[in-house]
Parts: C-alpha cells; structure tokens; sequence
C-alpha cells in the first residue's frame, strides 16, 4: 500500500510547478541601472595613453579638481606631463584602471564584455570600445605617439565625460559616455563613422514662365533648333524642289515621272562644317510625283 503522506507531496509539488508554469513563460526583464551621471567639464578632465612598453598602452584619466597647482601640462608635441605624484587626491583625481571609468550609452552602462582599449598603428593611437561580441569596435578617441611620452587623447565627436551619481550624491567613478543608442554607433561603426541620415533630395525646379516656355519651342533640349526656323548653310536654292519641278513639267508639256530628288547638302545647325563639335541637322525632302 502506497504511503499516502508521500503521495500528497507529490500533488501539492505538480500544484506549485502549475503555478510557476506563467511566470517561467514571461520573458525576463533587464533591470535598470540604479546610477545616473551628470556632465563634467571638458577643461577639467584629460584622457592620457601611457606607454607600457613593446607598443603596448594603458588608459589614465586626470580630472583638475582644484584650480591651483595644476595635474597636467601639455606640449606642442601632444605629449603631457604630469604632476599627480606631488598632487593630493582632493586636487588631482586619478582614474587608472576599469575599476575608476566605464561606458556609458544613452544613460545605460555598458558592463562586461564592453571595455577600453588603446591600439597604435603607424604612430597613430585609437581608444576603442571593444566588445567581445561584437565586431566592429566604437572609436571613442585619438591621439599620436610622441616617443615613450604619454600623449593626450581627443575624444571622438559625441563622446564626452561623465560622472555617476547615486540618488543625487556624487561618486569617484567616472563615464566615458555618449548620447546614443548603442544600435546607432554600431551601424555609424560599420559605415566607418558616417552619418546614418540620406541627404534629401533636391526640391522640383520651379514650372516654366509662358516667355520660357515660347523660348524653348523651338529647342531640343536646349542644344540645337530645328532646321525649319533656321537658314540653310547654302542661300542657292534646292534643285528638283516642286515649285521649279513643276514649271519646268509644264514648259514642256510632258508627264511627271518618278524621279527622286537628289541627294541635299548637310546643313549645321550650329555654324558651319568647320567646327569640330555641334548638332548635324538633316533636310529631308519627301517624294512629290
């Protein structure tokens, strides 16, 4: 005989899966980040490569946090001495690893697998934003080599320092953020940094005045007019025309006969034969028995 303790575990267990059965069924929600970010001013934030050696560089951020004495000095070169070592914390702030800056993207952080890093190629140095499924990599900034100095960073267009904050109280991490949806940068990174907005296209030219429109009807296009509203190259006057052809019929009291005309002088539109360009215009005469 079935033990009926263990019988009545098992239906209350198939009664929970049942009720748990809707909610497994609703698509999971990601939840929203609880950090928000406030602008930091250009002037006051730096972003540096700082060479580690064997072309291999490292991301540091420099924020002034007092006016005086200053954290940086720059160089015409682009390189870019610094003076944290003799500077507080409360005057100098340092951002030196992924622990202290992030990727934020239309108020979202962007967390693992996104991270920063800095590449060089023919003396030239990218800061991207590289994730490990995805591609194509953000350029976030540039900079140039300056030897075995540590050489500032300008940021690309649209990419700007922020600060997070917590319910209105600021904290020691900064953004590296940018407007965008991150849908948007990813196709502004396939087409290699170009606008995503066709140009428009050109309005319809305005209609045609009556003095327009009289004065184009006796053009083609502009080009050439018809051989009718123009004189012929020649002033002699065309053999076998039906004016001579049939006073000539009748001085002689013949028949008409079949006869075709013969062939007519070419006729330029444009000038004479002698120019090397222009529109060729055919006279045709028709058959008049």
């Amino acid at each position: 005989m079935r033990n009926p303790s263990l019988r009545g575990l098992l239906v209350l267990t198939g009664a929970g899966c049942l009720a748990l059965t809707p909610l497994l069924a609703q698509p999971l929600v990601r939840a929203a980040s609880p950090f928000a970010s406030d602008p930091v001013q250009s002037d006051q934030v730096i972003a540096l490569a700082q060479p580690l050696g064997d072309g291999r560089w490292t991301l540091a951020i420099f924020e002034q946090r007092e006016p005086a004495p200053p954290c940086w000095r720059r160089h015409t070169d682009g390189s870019v001495t610094t003076y944290e070592s003799h500077l507080s914390e409360a005057t100098c702030g340092r951002y030196l690893s992924s622990n202290a800056y992030s990727l934020r993207v239309a108020g979202s952080d962007l967390r693992h697998p996104w991270r920063l890093r800095i590449e060089e190629q023919n003396g030239q140095l990218s800061l991207l934003a590289i994730g490990s499924q995805q591609p194509q990599p953000l350029l976030v900034g540039r900079g140039h080599v300056a030897g075995s100095r540590t050489v500032e960073l300008q940021l690309a267009e649209g990419w700007g320092f922020e600060r997070r904050s917590y319910e209105g109280q600021r904290l020691g991490h900064l953004y590296v953020a940018n407007p965008n949806p991150l849908p948007v940068l990813m196709a502004q990174a396939r087409s290699g940094g170009r606008g995503m907005l066709a140009a428009a296209p050109l309005p319809p030219p305005p209609p045609a005045t009556d003095s327009e429109r009289r004065g184009r009807s006796g053009r083609r296009d502009g080009v050439a007019k018809p051989l009718s509203n123009q004189p012929l190259a020649t002033n002699d006057a065309l053999p076998g025309s039906r004016p001579e052809r049939l006073g000539r019929l009748q001085a002689h009291g013949a028949p008409s006969q079949r006869r075709f005309p013969p062939a007519q002088p070419l006729a330029f539109a444009g000038g004479s034969a002698d120019h090397g360009g222009g529109v060729i215009a055919l006279q045709v005469v028709p058959y008049q028995p």
